[in-house]
């Protein structure tokens, strides 16, 4: 009767932690429209007045961890992102300084708690051949 009772109590522990993780892996789960719209914040905060900052052209490229490379198009289950394209925003003097491209790396949250880890280089910035390289 013991046993039964200790496997009871496990099953009933194993089902509670197993739904508890599986809770945590939804609130982290990746769009990408929500992926887009934190870089480009992230980018627009950069600039003078970033409600007037436009953006195009803009792409996705994936780090496939069965691959260990980076692939075109967004894929949820990625451990990265590469998002690339144009930007113009508004220079001190207030006038548009014309489109320049970027390439931001993107990675997500540890957790639900935790903000993405987003660093964004420009044309012209010496790190930009190098991680541009994954652009699509």
């Amino acid at each position: 009767m013991e046993i039964r009772k200790f496997s009871l109590l496990f099953a009933a522990f194993l089902v509670v932690t197993l739904s508890g993780c599986k809770s945590d892996s939804n609130s982290v789960e990746l769009v990408e429209s929500e992926v887009e719209s934190q870089v480009e914040n992230e980018i627009q905060n950069e600039f003078n007045d970033p409600a007037d900052t436009r953006f195009r052209k803009g792409s996705f490229s994936s780090y496939d961890p069965e691959t260990l490379e980076f692939i075109g198009g967004f894929i949820p289950e990625a451990t990265s992102f590469m998002f690339c394209g144009e930007v113009n925003g508004k220079n001190r003097y207030g006038s548009f300084s014309g489109f320049k491209k970027f390439a931001a790396l993107y990675s997500p949250p540890l957790d639900a708690d935790s903000g993405p880890d987003i660093d964004v280089t420009y044309e012209g910035n010496h790190q930009f051949k190098s991680i541009s390289k994954d652009c699509p």
